[in-house]
This record gives C-alpha cells, sequence and structure tokens, in this order.
C-alpha cells in the first residue's frame, strides 16, 4: 500500500526547495518503470530537488494516461499537487479529485481533498479548509481508509489550534498519538507522524502556558526526529523547545534553542510562522533581559513580516501589545498610537479569518481597553490640535465599525463551532422508531456532546440537539429520561453547572469573574436565573459558594 503522508504538508509547502538541473535519466527509461518505482523516485527527490520530483510526477502522470488507468491518472495529478504551488496546486488537486470522484479508492478522492483543506488552511481561510475537510472526511469514510482517517483527525486538531480551541485540539492529538503507539512505530511514515503529532501536542500546551510536562516529550521526539533526518521538524522542535523553556523563565536556554535554529536556517528559507515566532520569542527574551535595543528591533521584524505576508496568528497581538506597553513607558505616544491601530487591525483580520475565538478577556490589551486608551491618547492631543471634529468623527467610524464587526464575529463563531462538532460523525437519515440501533446511537453522540462543551452555547436546546442528531424532541426527550434518569432541562443544568465547578477549580483567575460573567462563560444571559439553578444544583448561591470555598478570591 501507497503511503504518501500528509501531517508533512503543514510544515513543507511554504517553504522555497533548491533547485537542480533537469534529471538526465531517459524519458524511455522512466516509462518503462512500474508505478511504485517512479513513486519511490518521487518521494527521494521531493523535499531535496523539486524539479526533479516535478519531473518524476509528471512521468507518473504520462505512464498512467497512455495506459488510460485512472487511478494512477488521480495519483499522477496529486503527486504534482503536492510539488507546486499556488494556483497550479489547486488545479492539479482539482484534476485529481474530478477523475476520482466517481471511482473512489483506497485513498482518493479523500487525498486531494485533505491537501486542498491544508493548502486553504496554510493561506488563512479556515472556513474554507474546513468545507474541505468535510469533504475529505466524506469519501475517507466511504473507502474505510484508516489512516487517511488519522491524517483529517490531525488537520482538524491544527485547525482546532488555529482558532483557539487548544483543550480540544489536545484530546484529539492524544488519540493520534496512542494510534501510532501501537501501530508499526518503526515505520518511516508512521515515525514522521507520531513526531509530528507529538510537535503539535507540545505546541498546544506552550498555547496554554503548560509546558511543566513537555521535556519528557522533548527527549523521546528529539533523537527520533534526529534519525529521520528531517531537518525541517527539526527545526520546528528547536522552537517549539525554546517556547517551552521562556514559559519556564529558563531564559538562556530558550535562546540557546532559538540561535541553534538560525544556524540550520541558513541552509534554507523558514516559512512566515516560524519566522515571526522565532523573532516574537528572540523580542520576549531580550526584554527580560533588559536589552530594549534588540527586544524592540525584533519585536518590530514580527510586525514587518505579518505585515507584508499578511500572516496573521494569536500570537501577533501579544506583539503588538508588548510593543504598546513599551511606547506607553517611553511617553512616545506617536508609536504607541501606531501600534494600537496595528493591533486593532490584527483583530480584525484575525476575527474575519476565524483564526482566533476572542476569549482572553482578563487580559489587559482587549479590543475595548484598546479603544479607550486609543480615546484617552487622541483626547490628550486633542488639547493643543484645531482638528477636534476630524478626530471625533473618525473614532465614532472605528467604534462603528468595530461593533459590527463584533457582531459578525460572533454569530459567525457559534456557527463554527457548530461545524466543528459535526464533522467527527457523517450525518445519517433520521429514524422513526426507537429501536435498540436508535437508542445507542443517540446515547453515543450524547456522550460526545457531553465531552465538546457544545452545551455551554447560548443556543443550546432540546431541538437544536434533536435536529443535528437527526431525531426528534420526543424521541430525544423519551431517551434522556429513560437512560439519564432526568428530563432535558436537568440534564442541561448538571452539565453546565459541572463544567463550571471545574473550571473554577482549575482557573484561580474564573473565581473572580462576575456572577454575570460566570453565567455568561456556560450559556446563561441571565444571571438571576443562572443564580437560582445554581442555588437549586448547589445548595447555595453562586456568591456564597465562591466566598466558602475561595476565601482569597477578592483580594
Amino acid at each position: 500500500m501507497r503511503k504518501f503522508s500528509v501531517f508533512l504538508l503543514l510544515f513543507i509547502l511554504k517553504f522555497q526547495f533548491s533547485f537542480s538541473q533537469n534529471t538526465q535519466e531517459n524519458s524511455q527509461e522512466i516509462a518503462e518503470d512500474s508505478f511504485d518505482l517512479i513513486e519511490e523516485k518521487y518521494n527521494t527527490y521531493r523535499q531535496k530537488d523539486i524539479k526533479k520530483a516535478q519531473f518524476y510526477g509528471k512521468s507518473f502522470l504520462e505512464k498512467a494516461k497512455k495506459i488510460k488507468d485512472t487511478a494512477n491518472i488521480g495519483r499522477g495529478y496529486f503527486l504534482l499537487a503536492n510539488v507546486f504551488y499556488k494556483d497550479t496546486a489547486f488545479v492539479y488537486a482539482d484534476s485529481a479529485i474530478a477523475i476520482t470522484k466517481h471511482k473512489i479508492d483506497f485513498s482518493q478522492p479523500a487525498q486531494s481533498y485533505l491537501l486542498k483543506a491544508t493548502l486553504i488552511a496554510i493561506a488563512g481561510n479556515h472556513k474554507k479548509a474546513f468545507d474541505e475537510l468535510e469533504n475529505a472526511n466524506k469519501y475517507a469514510n466511504i473507502s474505510g481508509n484508516i489512516e487517511q482517517e488519522y491524517e483529517i483527525k490531525y488537520i482538524l486538531s491544527r485547525l482546532k489550534t488555529n482558532v483557539g480551541d487548544y483543550e480540544s485540539s489536545i484530546d484529539i492529538l492524544k488519540d493520534i498519538i496512542s494510534y501510532y503507539e501501537n501501530n508499526c512505530l518503526e515505520c518511516d511514515d508512521n515515525i514522521r507522524g507520531y513526531i509530528i503529532a507529538n510537535w503539535a501536542y507540545v505546541h498546544n500546551l506552550n498555547q496554554l502556558n503548560i509546558s511543566d510536562s513537555t521535556e519528557v516529550i522533548y527527549k523521546k521526539i528529539f533523537p527520533l526526529s534526529l534519525k529521520t533526518k528531517d531537518s525541517l521538524m527539526y527545526g520546528k522542535l528547536l522552537l517549539s523547545s525554546a517556547i517551552s523553556s521562556y514559559q519556564k523563565e529558563n531564559y538562556k536556554p530558550s535562546l540557546d534553542s532559538i540561535l541553534k535554529l538560525d544556524q540550520l536556517l541558513q541552509k534554507r528559507i523558514a516559512n512566515v510562522g516560524t519566522r515571526t515566532l522565532k523573532h516574537l520569542y528572540l523580542g520576549k527574551i531580550y526584554l527580560k533581559q533588559k536589552d530594549y535595543d534588540l527586544a524592540i528591533n525584533n519585536l518590530k521584524k514580527v510586525d514587518s513580516i505579518s505585515s507584508k505576508e499578511n500572516y496573521f496568528f494569536p500570537a501577533i497581538r501579544e506583539n503588538y501589545e508588548l510593543l504598546i506597553k513599551y511606547y506607553e513607558e517611553q511617553k512616545d505616544t506617536k508609536n504607541q498610537l501606531f501600534y494600537i491601530d496595528k493591533l486593532l487591525n490584527a483583530d480584525k483580520i484575525i476575527d474575519k479569518d476565524f483564526a482566533y475565538l476572542v476569549k482572553n478577556s482578563t487580559k489587559k490589551y482587549t479590543t475595548p481597553n484598546l479603544l479607550l486608551e486609543k480615546q484617552k491618547i487622541i483626547d490628550d492631543l486633542k488639547n493643543n490640535a484645531s482638528n477636534k471634529k476630524v478626530i471625533a468623527f473618525i473614532l465614532f467610524g472605528c467604534l462603528v465599525l468595530l461593533g459590527l464587526l463584533l457582531i459578525w464575529s460572533s454569530k459567525k463563531r457559534r456557527l463554527y463551532k457548530k461545524r466543528i462538532a459535526e464533522l467527527g460523525t457523517p450525518k445519517k437519515n433520521p429514524s422513526y422508531t426507537i429501536d435498540d440501533e436508535t437508542t445507542k446511537r443517540i446515547l453515543d453522540e450524547l456522550s460526545k456532546i457531553e465531552n465538546s462543551e457544545l452545551f455551554l452555547e447560548e443556543d443550546f436546546s432540546l431541538g437544536m440537539v434533536a435536529n443535528q442528531l437527526n431525531t426528534n424532541t420526543a424521541y430525544l426527550s423519551k431517551i434522556i429520561n429513560k437512560h439519564k434518569q432526568k428530563t432535558f432541562k436537568q440534564y442541561l443544568v448538571e452539565l453546565r453547572i459541572n463544567v463550571l465547578l471545574k473550571k473554577l477549580d482549575e482557573n484561580p483567575i474564573m473565581r473572580k469573574y462576575s456572577i454575570e460573567a460566570l453565567a455568561e462563560s456556560i450559556g446563561y444571559v441571565n444571571a438571576s436565573s443562572f443564580t437560582r439553578i445554581f442555588k437549586n444544583y448547589v445548595g447555595e448561591s453562586p456568591s456564597s459558594f465562591l466566598n466558602k470555598k475561595y476565601p482569597d478570591r477578592n483580594k
């Protein structure tokens, strides 16, 4: 069985490859080779000589066309899609889909849809990437390709990371890591997939600032990475290790890892994500070391790269926050305003691409605070300027535009989460009898919903769940009453309150939230209703409960 790991695509497609002279091998000799041998030569050159890889990809396609082998024609188009860029890659991927869509085999067309999802995600269009991933999931289920299903799970985990859902991404990656550990970990493709899944797992831990457990993973993965001689993945691990060391306040090891990465990157051009994160953490390290010139120089490089490449991701916010704080301390209002506008613009782009769920409400530089700070600076400047009306008009326009963007983003995020929840299981036709099979299916789906926190959405209701599970409210209500021993309303209250109690134990910051904020965090818009529900379930009001269990919450 041919194996072509799509896991690597997230990391190699943005890199530029070294070019060499066209292969000297005779075309006639290649035509006499088997498809497997041509593909083996293609794989040999795919990461080190893109021109030769393209040559063998075209040879594979020409051979397939000559004998009218539909499956291998589709495979040939797919191979070429992996060694071309941008529009050309999409043309080849679409060609592979068109020729295999009505003649599904073990790999195609799911593999080409998965490639498109990856390419589109790299470009930052996460909504469209999910559309293509749905198609990949559909055909992978039809073909029963287990390896492909885990590739789709990996890309799904990366998309969840991109929209800020790190916890769910970690859960998926644990499943993927376990799959590799139990399925031929010595195989080359599986080793690569295993390394990448562990890297993604550590990346999510870094995003959640949980770096205590990363050292064990690095000790396990770095030797494997060196064994595969995959310099690209080794560089990713160096950067991730630098971030983990920084979070543990080990600034020298963090700097050493980045300097090793710099040496590695002298032989090739890094992708935009690696370059921005490298300069961001150099800036943060130098700030800790009070080397402000080097720090600000690196933070400005992050802005320069992101603006030039139109590449914005959640961590870019911190970069601008650091610049704003620095110039605020320097009393440089011109640069302070400049980077406030930069951050506002970055937020618009990030929200538009669904790449950041706005849930870091405790941070200083949230959008409302930015606008207030911007307004204060402008008000100070207006005292010495004559254009008060013009400035007020511009500020009002920004507020109106931001309000519209926040409303639009909120609606899209709700839809987006629903799409993520739906992706895991293909929809089936509804059943009109509550037989054992239907009951088991609905209970299994309810279990998935319990693990997804979808029930924290404000509009979560019996009707919404019934529609998602392809059943009706009467059947769903009856199954919950019988198997959960409670009404749907009691079931929902239990899920929400238990999640809140768990989050309060795990997150000290939440203990300082207002009752209104706590209510909203688990889907209640009315604080008084939440208080009544909480008291009925726990036995005391939220305020009383918090003050007793966490006496230091108001300090």
